[in-house]
């Protein structure tokens, strides 16, 4: 299966990423434009992935398929990357998962 384009995003995440590339260095510090949910899903359509995000409570999946409303649902036949969100301020990889 080809890698989706670009095109395929929501487009306030197209939107979103040509602002961030013209802010300076210093925003970083501005943690209104660090990343979010638009930003998740944009990055599973460009590498063809699952990004599954812990939030402490519960899973969100992002992919392809957050686009077309299908929130939840992984896409079959990919890889999927595990990130843990809890503060809401910074991701982690997630290295292992145990119930």
């Amino acid at each position: 299966m080809p890698i989706p384009l670009f095109s395929s995003c929501p487009q306030e995440a197209k939107t979103n990423g040509e602002r961030k590339k013209r802010l300076s260095t210093s925003a970083a510090f501005d943690t209104s434009l660090w990343m979010a949910t638009e930003d998740i899903v944009a990055a599973a359509i460009i590498f063809n992935i699952n990004i599954a995000v812990f939030n402490g409570s519960t899973w969100k999946i992002c992919n392809l398929n957050f686009v077309e409303q299908k929130m939840g649902k992984i896409v079959e036949g990919v890889p999927t990357v595990l990130l843990y969100n809890a503060s809401n301020l910074h991701y982690e990889a997630v290295l292992s998962v145990s119930r």
